[in-house]
């Protein structure tokens, strides 16, 4: 759709969103097209042009704390996202997972900050 240039019905699309960039796609293409590049481009895309939808805010509030952090911290994302409902109703699931150590009750930190605001900047130049 991209290449037959349907713009509208590429931003508008909801499919575009499912993408987990887990470079699959790429990884597997045949031909050494890159589907994973193409979709984030899109998305970015999207966004500038103003598209506005749960999946857009998502990407968004994402990438905001990415760039606040460096790393991402689920239970701020969940309450930026979805607010107290969206606390309470991931509260069980939340603490399964920090009894397993599959989420820490604290936020990471990047090891190094530096480097990675350095590389933040490099990145939001292109």
């Amino acid at each position: 759709m991209v290449q037959r240039g349907e713009w509208e019905k590429v931003l508008q699309s909801n499919t575009l969103w499912l993408c987990t960039s887990c470079q699959i796609c790429t990884s597997r293409c045949p031909r050494g097209v890159r589907p994973s590049d193409v979709i984030e481009a899109v998305k970015a895309i999207a966004i500038r042009e103003g598209i506005n939808n749960d999946s857009t805010r998502f990407h968004q509030i994402f990438v905001e704390l990415i760039e606040k952090r460096g790393i991402l911290f689920e239970p701020e994302l969940i309450h930026k996202y979805g607010g107290l409902p969206a606390m309470r109703q991931q509260a069980l699931l939340g603490v399964q997972l920090a009894l397993r150590g599959k989420l820490s009750l604290l936020p990471a930190k990047v090891k190094d900050p530096q480097k990675f605001s350095q590389a933040l900047s490099k990145v939001s130049k292109k």
